[in-house]
């Protein structure tokens, strides 16, 4: 039976928790470009025959050449499968004025497109509500979300809509963190439909598929790679929908993991099996912790500190965490910030991630730009 490959939140470019090769390219960045390559190899298996990326392809709106001129060559081999390839932007490959993926057009490509033009599966209908270009924020949520709604009112088939947002029920992920492209929630319409409806959505990174109460199946590939903490114990791969409707997961094998230890020291560390090509998070309850002789240890494991953090009387505090090999924006360092008060205080997370994502809202309103640090 022939099969869509979906995929979503790449996000090459990314730069956190790394180090660098005599390029400078980020670690990160060579495990967004591995997941790629992952992916291109399943996608030469002859049950695939549609390919569906569903956003945030690129970290910014703004992509180095050198990342650019990767994907040229990784498009050019995704082009020569001879598979249809249907590319959409999310809110991190839109800008005011562009996307980060205006330059696939020039390419001349057979079989990739960036496009919104419906297509057919079987007997299935595919629509597309991409991010577009627009003066604000604001506006660019209020189209996708317009647009969204708009595929729901002229379904007349069994129909898979392709998007990328924060559908309302879906559990938070590592975006929660990217502050500088928080989105509002979807409210799925409520009415019942004759068919079946799949929203096969980008943007949250945690992988799930849950239905609605009226039959919508939502669908979130995932992102490709571990991001930050909160991505421990996640798989992180794609989605396969096959011609009767029915879903799966695979997971992408060969990525670096992000693993966490309740260590005391290093010679305690020293005891675990930790992966090579790993970021490690530690929590430990001693005053003294070796932190500078456990970054040296990890670093001839190939490996690199996410955090160390001290347990403090059930309550976290943070101790040194690890910048020197990082690239944290601002926008995580006041997430970090507001998540620090709302355990001080006892908020309930929902009231925490609605003032973070409400308050970044307002800065990049007054700014009227789309950059990622403040």
């Amino acid at each position: 039976m022939s099969k869509i490959l979906a995929f979503a939140d790449i996000h090459l470019g990314i730069k956190s928790y790394s180090t660098y090769n005599d390029n400078g390219i980020s670690s990160a960045e060579e495990e967004c470009r591995k997941s790629l390559d992952f992916i291109l190899e399943r996608c030469k298996k002859d049950d695939i025959t549609y390919i569906i990326c569903c956003g945030d392809f690129f970290h910014t709106n703004h992509p180095t050449s050198s990342n650019i001129e990767w994907t040229i060559n990784w498009l050019y081999r995704m082009d020569d499968l001879g598979k249809p390839f249907y590319i959409i932007t999310g809110n991190h490959d839109t800008s005011m004025y562009s996307n980060s993926m205006a330059f696939v057009k020039e390419l001349n490509l057979n079989n990739t497109v960036p496009s919104v033009i419906p297509l057919k599966f079987e007997d299935w209908k595919i629509l597309y509500a991409p991010y577009v270009p627009n003066k604000s924020l604001k506006d660019k949520d209020i189209i996708v979300y317009t647009n969204t709604q708009s595929c729901f009112e002229n379904i007349n088939s069994n129909t898979i809509i392709v998007t990328h947002l924060h559908e309302r029920e879906a559990l938070l992920g590592s975006e929660a963190v990217m502050l500088s492209k928080a989105v509002d929630n979807l409210e799925v319409p409520l009415q019942a439909f004759n068919h079946k409806v799949i929203l096969l959505t980008g943007h949250i990174h945690r992988h799930q598929i849950y239905t609605k109460s009226n039959g919508v199946t939502v669908v979130y590939p995932g992102s490709t790679t571990y991001m930050n903490a909160d991505d421990l114990n996640m798989a992180k791969g794609y989605v396969l929908i096959d011609g009767d409707g029915s879903i799966s997961f695979e997971p992408i094998i060969g990525i670096r993991f992000f693993v966490k230890y309740n260590v005391e020291s290093l010679a305690e560390l020293e005891t675990k099996r930790i992966p090579s090509n790993s970021v490690v998070f530690i929590n430990y309850e001693s005053e003294y912790f070796e932190e500078d002789k456990v970054i040296e240890y990890l670093k001839s494991k190939d490996c690199v500190l996410g955090w160390a953090k001290r347990l403090v009387k059930s309550k976290i505090e943070s101790i040194g965490i690890v910048e020197q090999n990082q690239n944290i924006s601002n926008y995580d360092r006041l997430s970090n910030l507001i998540n620090k008060i709302g355990e001080d205080k006892k908020l309930d997370k929902i009231i925490v991630d609605g003032a973070i994502q409400k308050g970044i809202k307002q800065i990049e309103n007054y700014r009227g730009v789309d950059d990622e640090d403040l």
